[in-house]
């Protein structure tokens, strides 16, 4: 997997182990050094099929040491700048491999290589796992109905009418 990153061994972080985790969307955990982290960039068109072979469905690159990280669409088009979804898997893995407590709130950041450095905060407890952190508006748009279409089969009133 660490090819798919344009990764090799000497980028991995060989103290923890390459694991899937999910909260309800499966991600593999890739544990790399921070300077692993700096050069992680998907270099591969396979990479959802190669996933899904692990059961998987997204990757997240973790300089665990540093709870900082980095994912993308499966394309490596977009790189994301604050990933809920992955928090989770993340918090709990370094939970279980002894590098968060559970009750303790830990800070996770991602963004910082697309110039809008995120932090997320999150805790794992015995009730699940509860994440929290600020926003702020970078886009605001409207929608449009009368430019919507209706799909085939769909219920869109607009659509009926024409």
């Amino acid at each position: 997997m660490l090819g798919c990153f344009g990764l090799t061994e000497i980028d991995r972080d060989m103290t923890l182990p390459m694991e899937v985790i999910t909260t309800g969307l499966a991600y593999l955990i890739l544990p790399v050094t921070a300077s692993g982290l700096e050069r992680a960039q998907i270099v591969t068109d396979d990479l959802e099929a190669r996933l899904a072979q692990i059961g998987a469905k997204f990757a997240y690159v973790l300089d665990a040491r540093n709870r900082e990280g980095r994912t993308w669409d499966n394309l490596g088009r977009v790189e994301d700048i604050a990933t809920g979804s992955a928090a989770g898997p993340v918090a709990g893995y370094l939970v279980k491999h002894g590098l968060a407590r559970a009750g303790v709130e830990m800070l996770l950041r991602q963004g910082r290589f697309v110039g809008r450095p995120s932090e997320m905060r999150v805790m794992v407890d015995d009730d699940g796992i509860l994440l929290s952190g600020n926003v702020r508006m970078i886009a605001r748009g409207e929608f449009d109905p009368a430019t919507v279409r209706s799909t085939p089969g769909g219920s869109d009133s607009a659509a009926r009418a024409s």
